[in-house]
C-alpha cells in the first residue's frame, strides 16, 4: 500500500480548482492570528474551526480564516504555504480562486485595496515556479450572494489586471447557491468572455441539476462540484440553449471536511 501512495504521489498533477483560502492549515491560521488578534487562538481552538456539518457552517468557517488575511504579507504566506503542499503532491500545474470579492468585503470595499494584496500573491507565484517548478494561474472569484454590483467590481477587475498579469486566466461565481443563482450574472460573463477572460462558476453543490443548467446556460466553461448532475431533470433541455451544444466540463467536488494536506 505505501508504494502504491507513493507511486500516485510521484505522478505529475494538475489541480483544476482550489480555493486559496480553504487551503489554510490551522497551524498557518494561528500563525496568522498571532500576527493579528488580541487574544490569538490556540492550535486546538484553529482545529475546532475547521469542524462543520453543512454549508453554512462552512461558510462561517472561511470567514473565520479569511478575515485573518489582513495584509499583502499574509496572502504571500497563505499563497506560499499552499504551493508547499501542492508541490509535496506531484502537483505540477494549478488554477487557484482567489475570494476577491471577499477582499473586497473586509475592506469596506475600497477599490484600492486588492492590487498591494495581490502583489503578494504573485511574488508567491513566482517563486513557486522559480523554486518547485510549479506553475499557477488565478481565478478571481465573485460572491454570488453578494450584490451584482459588487460581482462586476471583481469581474471588472480580472479584465483591467489580465493584460499586465498573464497568470490571471479567469473569472469564477461562488458562495451560496441557495440564496442567489446565475442567470443575473448573464452580462458580466458575457463581458468577462469579451475580455478574454475564461468562465467558470460554482453550481449543483448545494442545489439541484437545473442550478447546473443554469450556470452552463449563461456561458460558463468549467462547472466546480456539480453533486446535483446525476439528479434526473426534465424542465430544461439542451435543444432550448444552443450553446450548451459546445464542450463543457464539469468538476464532481466533494466539501472537505478539512484543508487539504500532504
Amino acid at each position: 500500500m505505501s508504494d502504491i501512495k507513493t507511486f500516485i504521489r510521484r505522478l505529475p498533477k494538475a489541480e483544476l480548482h482550489l480555493h486559496l483560502e480553504g487551503t489554510i492549515l490551522p497551524e498557518t491560521l494561528v500563525e496568522l492570528s498571532a500576527r493579528h488578534d488580541a487574544r490569538p487562538i490556540k492550535l486546538r481552538q484553529a482545529r475546532a474551526l475547521y469542524s462543520f456539518d453543512d454549508f453554512t457552517s462552512f461558510i462561517e468557517c472561511f470567514k473565520a480564516v479569511t478575515r485573518r488575511l489582513v495584509n499583502p504579507e499574509d496572502y504571500e504566506l497563505a499563497a506560499w504555504r499552499m504551493i508547499q503542499q501542492l508541490a509535496a503532491q506531484g502537483v505540477v500545474h494549478a488554477e487557484v480562486y482567489i475570494s476577491v470579492g471577499v477582499i473586497y468585503m473586509w475592506r469596506n470595499f475600497d477599490p484600492r485595496a486588492f492590487e498591494p494584496i495581490f502583489a503578494g500573491l504573485e511574488r508567491a507565484r513566482e517563486r513557486g515556479e522559480r523554486e518547485l517548478g510549479l506553475t499557477l494561474y488565478w481565478i478571481f472569484d465573485a460572491v454570488r450572494h453578494f450584490t451584482v454590483e459588487e460581482a462586476e467590481r471583481v469581474f471588472r477587475k480580472a479584465a483591467e489586471m489580465r493584460p499586465r498579469f498573464p497568470s490571471i486566466v479567469a473569472i469564477g461565481l461562488g458562495g451560496d447557491e441557495r440564496r442567489a443563482g446565475s442567470e443575473p450574472f448573464r452580462a458580466l460573463y458575457a463581458d468577462a468572455a469579451h475580455a478574454g477572460l475564461r468562465l467558470t462558476n460554482h453550481a449543483g453543490e448545494t442545489t439541484g441539476p437545473e442550478a447546473i443548467w443554469e450556470a452552463l446556460g449563461i456561458g460558463s466553461e468549467r462547472i466546480g462540484h456539480a453533486l446535483s448532475a446525476i439528479q434526473p431533470v426534465l424542465r430544461c433541455r439542451p435543444a432550448r440553449h444552443p450553446q450548451l451544444r459546445r464542450p463543457r466540463i464539469l468538476r464532481l467536488r466533494r466539501r472537505q471536511r478539512v484543508p487539504a494536506g500532504p
